[in-house]
């Protein structure tokens, strides 16, 4: 496997019940998820911004989500972001299939 990806693929541990987050770590997940889903890569600066916590908190937050399972950091051309390790959407929404109520 290619370092620049985290592996999402490895059911060896299960994966963290986002709906039992709760406060800031909640918080601060919504705003990965939010960049994510709008087609930005979610930087610590960007999550910053979006989240408007200081430093430290959001140091905090982004350490115990990647311990907890619920976000994984990658490493790609030198840039780090942080993505949800579980999704309950698409990554690319243009791209999602459009279903019709009848």
């Amino acid at each position: 496997m290619s370092d620049n990806y985290a592996d999402l693929t490895d059911h060896s541990h299960p994966q963290p019940d986002v709906q039992a987050l709760s406060g800031t770590s909640m918080h601060v997940y919504e705003a990965v998820a939010t960049i994510e889903y709008s087609g930005r890569r979610a930087s610590r600066e960007a999550i910053a911004a979006a989240a408007g916590l200081d430093e430290a908190t959001l140091e905090d937050m982004l350490t115990r989500l990647t311990e907890q399972g619920a976000l994984a950091l990658e490493r790609t051309n030198g840039d780090q972001v942080y993505v949800p390790t579980s999704r309950g959407w698409s990554a690319q929404p243009e791209l999602a299939a459009a279903h019709h109520m009848r």
